[in-house]
């Protein structure tokens, strides 16, 4: 099934979240990538050798969410199942 780039998905706990994204974090993430949030709303990515220029245009187009899905991921971590 094929989804247009602005299908927006809806998480545990009502979260909505562009499915671009999501799909954007688990690629890095299957690349080795690791995510971690920052003051000041910033992220880093490691290793940042790992991102392709595209993948930095991509998260610098779209910081909020980035930031917001990793945010999302940290706290279902952090919560008891």
């Amino acid at each position: 099934m094929a989804f247009s780039s602005d299908h927006i998905v809806t998480l545990k706990g009502g979260v909505t979240m562009p499915l671009a994204i999501i799909q954007r974090l688990i690629d890095l993430e299957d690349r080795g990538c690791t995510f971690r949030l920052e003051a000041e709303g910033r992220f880093r990515v490691t290793p940042p050798s790992a991102l392709t220029p595209d993948d930095a245009a991509f998260l610098s187009a779209h910081r909020d969410d980035a930031r917001r899905a990793i945010q999302y991921c940290e706290q279902m971590a952090a919560t008891p199942q």
